[in-house]
């Protein structure tokens, strides 16, 4: 009886987690704010201050939000970041979600997962179906402060086998959304 109810119990955990990397789950958040919008610009403007190149034929994006987590030792790293911001952040970040964006001009677009990106060959295939393209981007969901003035975003790019990086980025909202901080959280 008991070696039945522990393989029930990993059975029902792996369908959660499948469910919850589906795309079938409406991401919900901890505020009453409707941050679809804002959360779809905090997305253009890191695109467009960190990505964005002339020349460049592809971006790559994984297909799915990444869950990184903001850790208590990142705080020294970010003085004026407020703990909601931080909570919201760590509470929309639990499971991934389908990630899907546009961006206008002549830059084309394709959301891949790393199953495709293996299928692909590797970082061999992948230059050669999408040449020109800075590697495989990620984000994760954006982390909103109760006022929705300030957000928290994770962003990472891929280059190669051993080549890569992560950041923690810190937007405010002034007038318009602006990037305040960043600060690298991994390197390879």
């Amino acid at each position: 009886m008991g070696f039945t109810k522990i393989i029930f119990f990993h059975l029902f955990f792996m369908v959660v987690i499948i469910a919850a990397c589906s795309g079938n789950i409406n991401p919900t958040q901890p505020n009453s704010l409707n941050t679809d919008n804002n959360e779809f610009l905090i997305y253009s403007i890191v695109i467009d201050s960190l990505l964005l190149v002339p020349g460049r034929e592809w971006m790559v994006f994984l297909d799915s939000t990444e869950t990184w987590f903001f850790q208590p030792q990142d705080s020294l790293q970010f003085p004026t970041l407020q703990q909601a911001t931080i909570d919201n952040y760590n509470f929309c970040n639990q499971v991934c979600y389908p990630f899907k964006i546009t961006i206008d001009g002549p830059l084309n677009l394709d959301f891949i997962s790393w199953k495709r990106w293996e299928l692909l060959g590797g970082w061999e295939g992948f230059y050669q179906t999408y040449p020109n393209s800075p590697g495989l981007v990620g984000f994760s969901r954006v982390g909103f402060n109760e006022t929705g003035n300030q957000a928290l975003i994770y962003i990472s790019l891929n280059i190669h086998y051993l080549a890569g990086f992560g950041y923690m980025i810190i937007l405010s909202k002034r007038e318009r959304w602006e990037i305040d901080q960043m600060e690298m959280v991994w390197i390879s």
